[in-house]
């Protein structure tokens, strides 16, 4: 009778105990870093675009995390950028919680050159759990351009299965088609060295919604397909890209929703009244015509009528089609509509025209680079280092440095004054022990002095010159569609420096490219003085992030905060009174006189310089460029002309002159005039003006004080230029 009731005792025990075990076991193989039976790792991380990213473009890391065990699993991701001598960047994610099955993490990070003979980085991964140790995922190397290298990239809009990348239409969209051969060059000549254009598909639905995810491209290809299934909230991710100097092509197709047809219509500036509608059928009304090419903004938009099927299907102007995505110069159309190949200019008509020019007073001569780098720019249309940005620098180093706030100085002084004078009169008279004052003078003054020196090094510690110059484009709008903020870090002693980015690309910059920089076995610059630690980010970028840096002691470093769409609140108030959408004709003395009187009305006259851009010409409207930027010194060789010997020399360049026209000789900008921005580690994306078009003026105007600069730039059009190249 009592063995039943055993054996039932038994079982009741049993069942938890086994229930347990069971439960830990489970528990053992959820752990981090344990492995199923099959010995797959239990957590791993798979890449999905591993295509070379754009030249000084971001680097998109889009990446699943496949968990594989059987409960939540939370952490954060750390990543690494780097090679065999350096490291570039450090990653940590916004904390995870890990569900069994995939999630999807994505980063956007500064541009990163690859240096000689190494095309690639490395990526290494790392998961941080809450608990437990953490979980290497190993290295994975990322393609990214060298030096030699320039890079561009289309991306094709379509869905899924569609992918026409390599079709001979999509093909002819390519830059280097357009590749004549350089007449002094016999090495490699036909084909260009470095230079190629990659093409990579996205589904409409996988398009960012953050437009600085697109910085990472040149030009945009909306098939019509994939415009038909364009969800409504893309086109303002669009329409901003496009405005801050983006390139888009659209096809149209017959049956569009209401938001498809607005951003044609917000592309081509015709929204009231609407040049594209739908009728009554809910088919799409046309204008007359094949397509339309708009500017917008600062960029770009040519509209297609009909898709297109193959290269029969072609537009008769179809290359100046392409030349206008690609922002070619005005001066190269005509090759471009006769042979369908760029040309390459004669020096002189890539410089300044000195005879006219007050804004490059120093520049007596027609000048050139030296012969042999000049062939390699032709040659490779490699990227460009900015040698006028010794003038940023100079801007933007502190005027002094306080070591501590005066107000500290005097609090400290006060008490001093204080304690050895009426406290110590009348605490030590008050106990009959005034001659005790020749010990607690020298006590007092001991600790007050130990006191500043520690309050002295406490403040040098945490203490950051920031200044910064910030310049804001705006549309024809006057709504400011991007914004660069060039901001130096100065400190007294070495420590970490924290700086929050909120829709933005952040990166930092090497300020010793601005001059003739040394470069070591493997072709990276060598800084002078002490170097920054690599950026660390912490959160999400490009949407929100905190950026830590070790910046060494009286060491400056600049960083550069790029953003699209910026907020109204980057305009100051008294820039907000300027009209900036007022359309102006300014080959009229008379406007121009309008415009002068307009900005000093507005802005006043005080620590302001004005200047207007037109051609290879330079007017000072208030002021002088050299207020703003001091010009800097740049070897150069006089080109020989009427009957006189060429002669070495310096050319004197300004900051302000080169970020809106580049005209220092050939290359790449000897092309275009400008390219879609990527906010990287140079200051080519800042071109706006076409040195060729007289239908183009710049206006750009600075506002100065000891520790902020803006400067305002707006590009205008000649009204009836305005659809035409």
């Amino acid at each position: 009778m009592m063995q039943p009731q055993s054996l039932r005792s038994s079982s009741f025990i049993a069942l938890p105990v086994l229930f347990l075990a069971l439960l830990t076991c489970g528990r053992l193989e959820a752990q981090p870093g344990s492995a199923r039976e099959s010995g797959k790792a239990p957590l791993q991380l798979e890449l999905r675009n591993e295509q070379i990213v754009r030249s000084s473009g971001p680097i998109p890391l889009e990446m699943d995390l496949i968990w594989d065990g059987q409960t939540l699993l939370k952490g954060s991701l750390a990543l690494v950028l780097k090679d065999e001598t350096a490291v570039f960047s450090h990653v940590w994610s916004a904390p995870l919680a890990l569900n069994t099955g995939r999630t999807r993490v994505s980063v956007l990070l500064p541009t990163v050159e690859g240096h000689g003979v190494l095309p690639t980085i490395d990526l290494g991964a790392t998961f941080i759990p809450e608990k437990g140790d953490r979980i290497d995922l190993g290295t994975r190397p990322l393609r990214v351009p060298t030096s030699a290298d320039r890079v561009f990239r289309l991306l094709i809009c379509e869905p899924a299965g569609t992918f026409s990348g390599n079709s001979a239409m999509v093909r002819t969209m390519s830059l280097e088609r357009f590749w004549t051969p350089h007449p002094t060059l016999g090495r490699n000549a036909d084909r260009p060295q470095g230079l190629v254009t990659y093409s990579s598909s996205v589904t409409p639905d996988a398009l960012p919604a953050d437009p600085a995810w697109l910085c990472g491209y040149n030009v945009l290809l909306l098939r019509a397909s994939g415009l038909t299934r364009l969800p409504e909230r893309h086109v303002e991710t669009l329409l901003k890209w496009v405005r801050a100097g983006g390139s888009l092509l659209v096809e149209t197709a017959d049956s569009l929703d209401a938001h498809q047809v607005e951003l044609i219509n917000q592309l081509t500036g015709a929204s009231n009244p609407p040049l594209y509608s739908l009728n009554l059928q809910g088919q799409l009304e046309k204008p007359a015509g094949s397509h339309l090419r708009r500017h917008c903004g600062l960029g770009r938009a040519v509209v297609l009528h009909q898709p297109l099927t193959d290269e029969a299907s072609l537009p008769p102007d179809w290359n100046q089609l392409v030349a206008f995505l690609w922002n070619f110069r005005s001066d190269q159309i005509p090759a471009i509509t006769e042979t369908g190949r760029f040309r390459w200019l004669p020096t002189e008509e890539l410089i300044p025209d000195q005879t006219v020019n007050e804004g490059y007073p120093s520049n007596a001569h027609i000048i050139r680079d030296h012969g042999q780098q000049q062939n390699e720019l032709n040659d490779l249309l490699i990227v460009r280092e900015i040698r006028s940005g010794q003038g940023l620098l100079t801007r933007l180093m502190p005027d002094d440095v306080q070591v501590m706030p005066l107000e500290y100085i005097v609090g400290i002084l006060f008490l001093y004054v204080l304690t050895i004078g009426p406290v110590d009169w009348y605490v030590l008279g008050a106990f009959k022990l005034r001659r005790l004052t020749w010990l607690t003078f020298p006590a007092a003054t001991v600790g007050f002095t130990l006191f500043t020196v520690w309050l002295s090094h406490e403040y040098l510690d945490s203490s950051t010159e920031r200044t910064a110059v910030t310049i804001v484009d705006l549309d024809e709008r006057g709504e400011p569609v991007r914004s660069n903020r060039l901001e130096l870090l100065f400190t007294m002693s070495t420590h970490e420096v924290t700086t929050p980015v909120r829709s933005g690309l952040f990166t930092p910059l090497d300020h010793s490219r601005f001059g003739s920089a040394m470069q070591d076995n493997y072709g990276r610059r060598v800084s002078g003085g002490g170097a920054v630690s690599p950026p660390g980010f912490s959160g999400r970028p490009p949407i929100s992030s905190e950026v830590r840096q070790t910046v060494p002691q009286w060491t400056p470093h600049i960083n550069r905060l790029f953003q699209i769409a910026p907020d109204r609140k980057t305009l100051d108030s008294t820039s907000l009174r300027f009209d900036w959408k007022k359309p102006r004709d300014l080959t009229s003395d008379t406007e121009r006189a309008a415009l002068l009187q307009e900005i000093t009305a507005t802005f006043g006259s005080s620590h302001l310089t004005a200047t207007l851009y037109n051609g290879r010409k330079v007017t000072n409207l208030v002021g002088d460029v050299g207020q703003l930027f001091q010009s800097s010194a740049v070897w150069s060789s006089e080109v020989a002309a009427q009957g006189r010997a060429a002669r070495n020399g310096y050319l004197q360049i300004n900051f302000l002159n080169d970020i809106s026209v580049l005209q220092q000789g050939g290359g790449l900008f000897g092309i275009v005039k400008s390219i879609a921005p990527h906010g990287g580690d140079n200051f080519e994306d800042l071109t706006l003006l076409d040195p060729s078009d007289p239908d183009e003026w710049l206006l750009v105007i600075g506002v100065s004080d000891p520790e902020n600069t803006q400067v305002y730039r707006r590009l205008y059009r000649r009204p009836e230029a305005a659809s035409e190249h």
